[in-house]
């Protein structure tokens, strides 16, 4: 056996004996995180049995690895760390945002929010040019007229083909949800000089 392997083994062993001397010794009261990096569900000890860690809120887990009892994953219960609790924040943080309702803000809430958003300087979501080719779908999309309704197809053909059908379902879900095709959200509008 190599050195690095050796090595390697020593590390992980270490690091199952840490995390069997932190399982075993979990205490009612003590917070548990489970989950992976993007969604993580925080639980509370009530006791520990000879097999299993049972929760306040009702879930068990296993205490030779932490499995939740019952569900076949690789998670396994961590300590709340610094870490968890950031990724955490950030996910409500996100859905929190998602769920912002313009029609619910006042225009100097909407004017605040719109000025903090440009001072992150991001770019845009869209380009022009994509604007533009997609308003001429759009435009030919919403004639009545067969030869117009033709020019559309071809139009959304080439822009799929071009930039994507993901770009273009979601560009159609903006403009049909009350999105503006230029100047709007999906443009950064250019500092004034």
């Amino acid at each position: 056996m190599n050195a690095d392997y050796q090595a390697e083994q020593a590390k992980r062993a270490e690091e199952a004996a840490q995390y069997q001397a932190w399982i075993h010794g979990l205490s009612y009261g003590d917070k548990v995180a489970y989950g992976n990096g993007r969604t993580w569900t925080l639980y509370t000890v009530e006791r520990l049995t000879a097999t299993q860690i049972v929760t306040l809120e009702g879930a068990r887990f296993r205490l030779k690895d932490g499995g939740q009892v019952g569900v076949n994953q690789y998670w396994h219960i961590q300590p709340v760390t610094d870490e968890v609790q950031a990724q955490m924040q950030e996910r409500a943080n996100r859905t929190r945002f998602a769920c912002l309702k313009p029609e619910r803000l006042s225009a100097q809430q909407i004017a605040a929010a719109l000025k903090a958003i440009d001072d992150l300087d991001l770019k845009p979501m869209w380009t022009k040019a994509e604007i533009t080719e997609f308003d001429q779908l759009v435009n030919a999309v919403s004639s009545l007229n067969q030869v117009k309704r033709i020019e559309a197809n071809f139009k959304q053909r080439e822009f799929v083909e071009k930039h994507g059908q993901e770009k273009c379902d979601a560009m159609f879900k903006h403009l049909e949800s009350g999105g503006e095709k230029e100047d709007g959200p999906l443009v950064k509008a250019s500092p004034a000089k």
